[in-house]
């Protein structure tokens, strides 16, 4: 498994990289845990 972290402030990219980023390794019948938080605090802890 693949974990994956992506930070964005814009809630409506960062909702449209993980929709990307699970198509893609859906496809490919890999699995992947995508972290995603709004901002470097909540990504701290």
């Amino acid at each position: 498994m693949l974990n994956i972290v992506i930070c964005d402030d814009n809630k409506t990219y960062l909702q449209a990289a993980v929709s990307v980023i699970q198509n893609y390794f859906d496809q490919r019948k890999e699995n992947v845990h995508i972290f995603k938080f709004t901002n470097e605090h909540e990504m701290k802890t």
